[in-house]
This record gives C-alpha cells, structure tokens and sequence, in this order.
C-alpha cells in the first residue's frame, strides 16, 4: 500500500508494540478536545488535520521518519515527496503524491463552503427545513467529505483515522454523537469498507445509512 523509493522506510504502526492502546486513548484525548472546542475550531482541525496527525501518530513512525506524522505525501521531504500509495482493490484510491498539497488546499475551502451551507439549515426554522432535513444534510455533506478524503490519502498512513476524525469532528459541531463510530479501532466491517466503495461506485445511500445507524 505504501511504495516510496528503495531508501524509504514503510510506515506500518500497527507492528509498533502496544500501538493499539495508544492510539484508543488518543483518540479519546481528541474526541475531549472537539468535545470542548470552538464550532471555528473545530473546524480548522477538521480542515487542515495535519496537527491532529502530528499529535495522534507520535512515537509510532519509522526511526528517522518522525515528519511522515503530521505531513502530507508530496511535501518536500525526502520520503514524502515522492510517496505514492494505493490499493489494489480499488485504483482511485490514491491521488499522486505530486498533487495531494494542492487538493488538500482545495479540500479545506470545499469543507468551508459545504460546512457553511449546512450551517444555513440548521439556523433556519424547523417549518422551514425539518430536523430530519437538517440531520440528513449533515449526514450527506460530511459523508461526501468523509470519501473524497480517503480517496485521496493524503498521508503515507493514518488516512483512515484522519477521515473518521473529519466526519464525527463536523458532526459534533451540529450536536450529533456517533455511539458506533470510533477513531480507533475503525467501525464494524462490514459494512464499513463495502460502504464506502459503493459510494465510490455512485450508491451513496449505503454509507449514509450506515452513519444515521451509528447515531
């Protein structure tokens, strides 16, 4: 999944000792930390999730590697820059590295102007859109955000946990709590995984069901 030149170590945390326990209580260090923020941010570090990366990998890439946590593939460092990754069951998952810095660029602004838009909603009146209504657009806009993220894969590992970060950090802005849907580990799979490749493959419906069931 994670191909870089000869001289680049891979980054697997999951074969660092004790990783699994580190990162349960980070992620609960970081659901405190939404759970208390801003609306504003909450939704910088849900934007730009490079502090958050930094913060929840330390200690836990290669020695001599610790700027893979924290950093986007395609940054200017020696085993960034040129790091691509994939997977083979699906060949869109994993921009070129040479792009990443610039779409995530993007990325930020379209989460701004898709996170006002549902903002719009839920300050209106509920005879204008219904809490249903509001509670579905939510589900919709970040469930969007949630794919186009993994997609991508900005990070030479990690991506997972940044993109469930992403989706509860955007919905705990609205007041809506995920009992079913932890940073670490991820959620049940199935149905996680198929979910999102049939959002890939243009059936969204399964993915945002699977989030409203999570609520």
């Amino acid at each position: 999944m994670f191909h870089t030149t000869l001289s680049c170590p891979s980054w697997e945390y999951s074969t660092i000792p004790g990783h699994d326990d580190v990162l349960k209580q980070r992620a609960q260090a970081v659901l405190s930390h939404i759970g208390t923020a801003s609306p504003t941010a909450v939704l910088f570090l849900a934007s730009d999730t490079r502090t958050v990366h930094g913060t929840y990998f330390e200690n836990l890439t290669p020695p001599g590697c610790d700027y893979y946590r924290g950093h986007y593939r395609g940054e200017k460092f020696p085993c960034l820059e040129g790091c691509e990754v994939g997977i083979s069951s699906d060949p869109r998952v994993g921009h070129k590295a040479y792009s990443v810095p610039e779409k995530m660029k993007i990325f930020a602004k379209d989460m701004d102007e898709a996170v006002q838009s549902v903002d719009v909603a839920w300050a209106a009146n509920n005879q204008v859109f219904s809490k249903a209504e509001k509670l579905y657009r939510s589900v919709r806009t970040v469930a969007a955000l949630f794919v186009y993220f993994l997609e991508v894969h900005p990070y030479a590992n990690g991506n997972g946990h940044m993109a469930r970060f992403i989706l509860i950090a955007l919905l705990r802005r609205y007041g809506l709590f995920l009992s079913r849907w932890p940073i670490h580990p991820r959620p049940a799979d199935p149905p996680y995984s198929k979910c999102i490749a049939l959002y890939r493959d243009g059936h969204p419906i399964h993915l945002e069901k699977f989030i409203l069931n999570c609520i």
